[in-house]
């Protein structure tokens, strides 16, 4: 049997986020030894704006980069056969997977979808992660030396100086996990407390998917606060115009945020395995705040419960109660 060739593979919300453009372009002039194609997959809306600076990276480094759909909105049908495609796409290659679904959006943070019954928020930023990476797995493009790299938060953990609380999971049972995946055991009017508990949900479940797949690594990466969390089409949607105004005082005085590129480069050495000593199924993100050095976010005290077992079983268990159609 001919031996696959290897590519890497970038998913990304949109056609105007930083982190994306520059990650692929890392990976393209400095580590295209690495692979033999790239792609760079994200919604039918942004095909055309990706399209554009994807052109460009091509014409300057001369290399294979292909630009693909990845459409995973409406009802659970559609987001399976989203997963469905874009793994039919990469049949013939196996993969690096980094998955940039950064931002508040896509996902309305208190509307629940009718056809799921799940938090929109809850489907687009974490079941339909579950539902790509069941189907790279089912058909082998992700193998035993594959690494999967996830856009992650601290709010996962919590981050009380900025109004993101500790999350917490009722008695702990696959029940309780429902009620955050559903809404019903949120306010569904405090966009901090939603975000936040879809984002341990997400760490929980990277948790117990790298456990079912010990060969594979597969993490969470906080790109932390960076030029791409402000930008309008991904804020928060409660958050005002006075708010973003004095977030973006702080980021450019230097009080909180990093760069971009910082953020691009941690990805490329998570993804690459390059100075990178993370655990797999760990949630890698800022030691305090959201900049600064990096760690393993389950060694702070806040963010203990990410290694719970049990917790991390619960939350699969829950998704996977959602995945069936």
């Amino acid at each position: 049997m001919t031996e696959k060739e290897r590519a890497f593979v970038i998913v990304s919300s949109r056609d105007d986020l930083n982190i994306t453009q520059e990650l692929t372009k890392l990976v393209a002039t400095e580590e295209a030894s690495l692979y033999a194609r790239v792609f760079v997959a994200c919604p039918i809306t942004f095909l055309d704006g990706t399209e554009v600076w994807v052109n460009d990276l091509k014409t300057k480094n001369n290399v294979a980069i292909d630009v693909c759909p990845f459409d995973p909105y409406g009802d659970r049908k559609a987001c399976h056969a989203a997963a469905e495609n874009l793994a039919n796409a990469l049949a013939n290659y196996t993969i690096d997977l980094v998955f940039n679904w950064h931002g508040c959006s896509p996902g309305r943070y208190g509307v629940v979808l009718e056809e799921s019954g799940m938090l929109e928020m809850a489907q687009v930023k974490v079941l339909v992660q579950m539902m790509l990476i069941e189907a790279l797995l089912q058909k082998k493009i992700l193998s035993e030396e594959s690494r999967v790299v996830i856009a992650g938060s601290e709010a996962a953990r919590g981050i009380p100086e900025i109004g993101f609380s500790v999350p917490t999971f009722g008695d702990d049972s696959i029940d309780s996990f429902v009620s955050i995946l559903d809404g019903s055991a949120l306010n569904r009017g405090n966009g901090n407390e939603i975000y936040g508990h879809i984002q341990a949900v997400l760490s929980l479940y990277i948790g117990a998917l790298a456990r079912r797949h010990p060969k594979l690594y597969v993490c969470c990466l906080s790109p932390g606060f960076t030029q791409d969390s402000m930008n309008d089409n991904l804020s928060i949607e409660v958050v005002t115009r006075f708010f973003k105004l004095f977030m973006a005082f702080l980021f450019f005085v230097g009080v909180m945020g990093q760069d971009f590129t910082i953020a691009a480069s941690n990805f490329l050495n998570a993804v690459t395995g390059t100075d990178w000593d993370y655990p797999s199924g760990s949630l890698v993100g800022a030691a305090k705040g959201m900049q600064g050095s990096l760690c393993d976010q389950s060694t702070l005290p806040g963010g203990a419960f990410l290694g719970d077992e049990s917790k991390q079983d619960h939350a699969f268990e829950a998704l996977k109660s959602f995945a069936i159609i």
